[in-house]
């Protein structure tokens, strides 16, 4: 794909912190007594409607613990399974601060690693915890949905028991709860326990509010109520402004509704004009602090032709605090703050009713305070409220990467989802962006739509009124889709259009672009120019950190360099791009490793081989309906074909064979041949060797079969009508050696022997070894006869004699000091410093590592090279690429 996934955002800190507990709150034992016995179980769950204190509850608890704890309060945004995630981890690091480091770093990367990879990472993380922790989700029913709920029961189900979970919800989660009920491991409050009942009535009426009400008062208010604790606070503050009970109590009969809307109202309409001004121009916001504040509320005073707020936003936060009107501190140190939410929607539905523009004014100040302060998802969905488009539209672009490439994909696409046919119409761009949107987490459906949608809303704009990028970014989104299509043709087109039409500025697009380009003159069989693409795209994305557009140009140079039997330098670059990808490496990465193995497999270490390329089938099989776990198979085939297992060979192309005529994996087809061709060739089925031969392009296969035919005048015939060109050295090597092979079946030595030279001098530097070691005996016999004849040349002596001791069957791996084994990220660092002549007490400092930790690389160093000096690890280095 030509997208990278999230990128970091800031992380809102007072998220994480348990609202502090106001000396004035009913202290429940008979509460705070059930949850404390709760700890043998797993889970804790508080579910009730808005207003019966299940956060004041457990903050409570904690409080009267004097514990801590994971807090983490949800909200809407954490439907977005990546957010989730990384606000879940940073909650848990809040009290174990080790915790997850990886795991952050990987969520936090230009491409994190599929949902289900990171969320296993995480349980396992959760498991190695030493320590005991309490991990309370606020308002889980926020953060629910179809994305999130998988996270949710995979947490639940393999919880470990040093973790125990708190819940709080208004709706019933998507859990196992009757499992988790017949193990014991559940401890629940529903609203028939968090009710108060009449001693806390009393107690918070006449001893809090200073009401004096008496008993039958107090009775009667209870069943008014119905023990409903935000019912109980607005009565309070009603009858402390002189209503009497019995016109209190006959307008709570009439429901909890009309409590809402009549004493919530009453209670607004007795404060302040200055603080109802502030309570409603406020109300828009989700959290909010001071400075915040007065952003708001100075606009709002501006709109009122005033040069400040009526009064400034601390001290008025400091006077609904007092008057107990519902705010509720989010930090221990009272700077931010949220209305309780039946408060805050009854202020901003009267705000709405009073003005839906000032509603919209209040929300774009807070856009762009939210903005300058770099948040800028906060920022985005106070623009989208406001249904200033354009300002929305800005957000989203700004940036290196758009917005939905830095943790903002759900919030946009949910709000996409809301807006009718002609605004997206009269904003194009917003088009753009659900297709991009699309793209990021990786539904290919519904994209080409989009773009089409984008490309005829510009078609009735004038062409003066709109940027000609957004041209580009449409072309740069069908490239991507051609992309996955391995359509060459689309991409290089596409490509054309969005590189003539992005700015020299669009870098991170253009880079991705480049790389289309790349792909596409591979796919033609197009090496240099492929080469050439990725080279420059690999500058541009290193310079800006796109660090997954950056390692799949790694990839694809690997993939050219592997056809040219640059061995160590694939190697090289492969480790390169497995170390940017971090410990939790994101799924492409699985063609790093099989470049590593098939690296490995040509050096004749077919175990390291075959490890490699376990470690690249886990995840090759999370990319869905591509080619990757297909590709990574046939090299194991290919694996157990060199040790001679043919059974396991068979039945490893069987199996794939079928998934690939299945799922229609034609670039894979070729290299299936190839496997069939060899396999029946030694097994000694002709007919089976000459089906598969022909479906092979290159005329090698073809060749060799006609020798085992003893068809050495039709193999010549072959190979003297064969017009294809050997782009690559594989096929440059392939050709030589079926010439060497046909020339020698004809008895012709002397050709034979000039052919083998040029293929070895095409090999040794590079010690491609398995390409001779496939050929068979038929090779180790022409081989020998070179040796017996004396005409291999000095140079190439050693590389003749390996090659001959391995044609002994089976097949012998070679030794581990004969192989360039990868040289491992810090011991690169090491090794480039001894180069750079430091000592290792230099290199100690240098790198703030003990010594003995500096004289173990070295160590390491010297035998992956198979070297005994500085000096020669130097050389030896360099002569692999590694300096």
């Amino acid at each position: 794909m030509l997208y990278d996934g999230v990128m970091p955002t800031p992380l809102l800190a007072t998220k994480l912190y348990a609202p502090p507990v106001r000396s004035t709150v009913i202290r429940r034992p008979r509460l705070l007594t059930r949850i404390d016995a709760g700890r043998e179980g797993k889970l804790t769950l508080i579910s009730a409607p808005a207003g019966f204190g299940k956060t004041t509850l457990v903050s409570s608890w904690l409080a009267d613990q004097g514990a801590t704890a994971a807090w983490l309060s949800l909200d809407d945004n954490d439907k977005d399974p990546y957010r989730l995630l990384t606000y879940l981890i940073a909650a848990i690091q809040s009290v174990q601060s080790q915790f997850g480091l990886r795991l952050m770093a990987a969520l936090q990367s230009a491409q994190p690693p599929a949902l289900d990879t990171i969320t296993t990472e995480l349980i396992n993380e959760l498991h190695a915890l030493e320590n005991t922790i309490t991990l309370v989700l606020d308002d889980l029913h926020s953060a629910q949905s179809d994305a999130t709920n998988p996270l949710f029961t995979a947490l639940m189900d393999y919880l470990p028991d040093t973790v125990r979970v708190i819940i709080t919800t208004r709706e019933e989660p998507s859990l196992a709860l009757a499992k988790l009920r017949a193990k014991g491991d559940l401890t629940e409050f529903r609203v028939s326990d968090l009710r108060f009942n009449t001693d806390e009535i009393t107690q918070f009426l006449n001893q809090i509010m200073h009401l004096n009400i008496p008993t039958l008062g107090i009775m009667a208010l209870e069943k008014s109520t119905e023990g409903w604790i935000t019912g109980l606070q607005l009565a309070a503050l009603s009858l402390k402004d002189q209503m009497g009970l019995d016109d209190l109590l006959a307008q709570i009969e009439q429901g909890h509704q009309f409590i809402l809307d009549y004493l919530l109202e009453d209670v607004l309409l007795k404060q302040p004009e200055h603080i109802q001004h502030f309570l409603l121009h406020t109300a828009v916001l989700k959290r909010f602090c001071a400075p915040l504040c007065d952003v708001v509320v100075k606009d709002a005073a501006t709109q009122r032709n005033s040069d400040a707020p009526a009064v400034a936003s601390q001290e008025a936060l400091e006077q609904i605090e007092r008057a107990n009107l519902f705010i509720i501190p989010l930090d221990a140190e009272r700077k931010w703050f949220r209305y309780h939410h039946l408060f805050a929607e009854l202020l901003r539905k009267r705000l709405y009713q009073q003005s839906p523009e000032i509603a919209r004014q209040r929300h774009v100040a807070a856009s762009h305070w939210f903005r300058q302060e770099g948040l800028e998802i906060e920022a985005f969905e106070h623009a989208a409220a406001a249904e200033d488009y354009e300002l929305a539209l800005r957000i989203i672009g700004s940036g290196i990467m758009p917005l939905q490439f830095r943790g903002g994909v759900f919030p946009i696409m949910s709000w996409l989802a809301t807006l009718p046919p002609d605004v997206l119409n009269q904003y194009p761009e917003l088009w753009v962006n659900w297709a991009s949107s699309l793209l990021v987490i990786g539904r290919v459906d519904g994209v080409a739509d989009k773009a089409d949608a984008a490309e005829r809303a510009l078609q009735h704009l004038p062409p003066d009124t709109y940027d000609p990028e957004i041209l580009g970014r449409i072309a740069s989104i069908r490239a991507t889709l051609a992309v996955t299509r391995h359509d060459h043709e689309g991409i290089l087109t596409q490509a054309e259009i969005a590189l003539s039409n992005l700015k020299p500025s669009n870098l991170s697009v253009r880079a991705s672009i480049t790389w289309a380009t790349g792909y596409a003159h591979s796919l033609r069989r197009e090496p240099a120019l492929a080469e050439k693409a990725y080279a420059d795209s690999l500058v541009v994305c290193d310079d800006i950190g796109h660090t997954t557009i950056g390692n799949m140009c790694r990839l694809g140079l690997a993939k050219i360099w592997l056809d040219n039997l640059h061995l160590y330098q694939v190697a090289k670059i492969c480790q390169e791009a497995i170390d940017r990808a971090g410990d939790t490496p994101p799924a492409p990465i699985c063609d790093a490793y099989l470049a590593l193995a098939m690296a490995h497999y040509q050096w004749g270490a077919l175990e390291e081989a075959l490890q490699y390329a376990r470690l690249g089938l886990p995840l090759a099989q999370k990319i869905l309906h591509t080619d990757r776990a297909a590709y990574c198979e046939l090299f194991m085939a290919q694996v157990a074909l060199a040790q001679g297992d043919l059974a396991k060979a068979d039945e490893l192309l069987t199996q794939i064979e079928r998934a690939i005529q299945q799922n229609g994996y034609d670039l894979q087809r070729p290299y299936l041949a190839s496997l069939r061709t060899r396999l029946a060739l030694q097994q000694q089925n002709l007919i089976q060797a000459e089906h598969w031969a022909q479906q092979h392009p290159q005329m090698h296969y073809r060749v060799i079969v006609c020798l085992a035919n003893g068809e050495v005048a039709t193999a010549l015939t072959l190979l003297d009508t064969d017009a294809s060109p050997c782009i690559t050295h594989h096929d440059q090597l392939l050709r030589h050696l079926s010439r060497a092979r046909v020339s020698h079946a004809q008895h012709d030595t002397p050709t034979a022997l000039h052919y083998l030279a040029q293929a070895i001098e095409l090999a040794e530097p590079h010690n491609a070894l398995r390409v001779f070691l496939d050929e068979g005996a038929a090779m180790e016999a022409l081989l020998k006869e070179a040796q017996l004849q004396g005409l291999v040349e000095k140079k190439s002596s050693a590389f003749v004699n390996k090659l001959l001791r391995l044609f002994c069957p089976p097949n012998i791996a070679i030794q581990p000091s004969e192989l360039p084994e990868p040289i491992s990220k810090r011991e690169r660092e090491v090794l480039q410093l001894i180069a750079d002549g430091l000592s290792n007490q230099e290199i100690s400092e240098r790198l703030h590592r003990a010594l003995s930790t500096i004289k173990g690389h070295n160590k390491s160093i010297f035998e992956k090279l198979n070297v005994q000096r500085r000096t020669e690890a130097i050389a030896k280095a360099r002569e692999l690429g590694l300096l």
